[in-house]
């Protein structure tokens, strides 16, 4: 019992806090699997972190946090809606 609470807790705060999803250097379309360490396109709830220049070619996202590093930069095409929560 006790290896089924410990397995719900850690999934319970993995949907409710994201993860931590982080740009390759190189950079691209945020839709792009390849723009992103490990190929996972940031989901609702995610942490961004942006090293390299991420084009935001995609509808509405709410994100957790939003951090564009010193060599990176989001170039977003409007109209679109970024909530960070």
């Amino acid at each position: 019992m006790k290896t089924f609470t410990i397995i719900l807790t850690i999934l319970a705060f993995s949907i409710l806090y994201g993860d931590t999803i982080t740009s390759t250097a190189a950079g691209s379309n945020w839709t792009n699997t390849g723009t992103w360490i490990g190929e996972q396109v940031p989901a609702e709830g995610d942490d961004v972190i942006i090293f390299g220049p991420v084009n935001y070619n995609t509808s509405n996202r709410i994100v957790g946090y939003l951090t564009n590093e010193a060599a990176g930069s989001l170039k977003v095409y409007l109209p679109v809606f970024i909530s960070c929560t």
